[in-house]
């Protein structure tokens, strides 16, 4: 018999949360996975993009193994928050596009967690620092962050594209 285990953090709500505070910021422009897991990537790791904010998670080394998952957690947190109304799905001629809906920024104000604070704090500058990038300039500035080593790898081998 095999027992799933249940994550408290980095799981698909964890990811759709930060994406809905992404999203809450970029509206009324939107943006694809690529783009939407690259500002994650930011917004969890500020501190290494920013001398005036304490990253969200701790400093780990090797965090840029990170991004070997993003990209699938941050798909199944963007899912659930389509499915609730809180995001939508725009088919444009660049793909798959997501944009926050008249209900994500209420849902996500209306929740007061300490934690949530930190992540809009951090999405909004995110957002305002990095959001007209597109998502190659933006997956550059991950790699210059960490010198490019294990992100290299990751986009070369198109992990982070699908």
């Amino acid at each position: 018999m095999t027992t799933k285990t249940n994550l408290a953090f980095n799981n698909h709500v964890e990811y759709g949360l930060r994406a809905l505070a992404i999203l809450k910021h970029l509206y009324p422009t939107y943006g694809d996975l690529d783009k939407l897991a690259c500002l994650d990537y930011i917004v969890v790791h500020s501190g290494d993009f920013s001398n005036s904010l304490d990253s969200l998670h701790a400093p780990i080394p090797h965090r840029s193994s990170e991004l070997y998952i993003r990209r699938t957690l941050m798909r199944d947190g963007l899912k659930l928050l389509c499915q609730y109304g809180l995001a939508s799905v725009i088919n444009d001629e660049s793909g798959l596009q997501y944009v926050l809906t008249e209900e994500g920024e209420p849902f996500l104000d209306m929740l007061g967690s300490e934690y949530v604070e930190h992540v809009q704090k951090r999405a909004q500058w995110a957002v305002s620092e990095f959001g007209l990038l597109d998502s190659e300039t933006l997956r550059r500035s991950i790699q210059q962050s960490f010198n490019g080593t294990d992100a290299e790898i990751a986009f070369r081998t198109h992990i982070l594209r699908g």
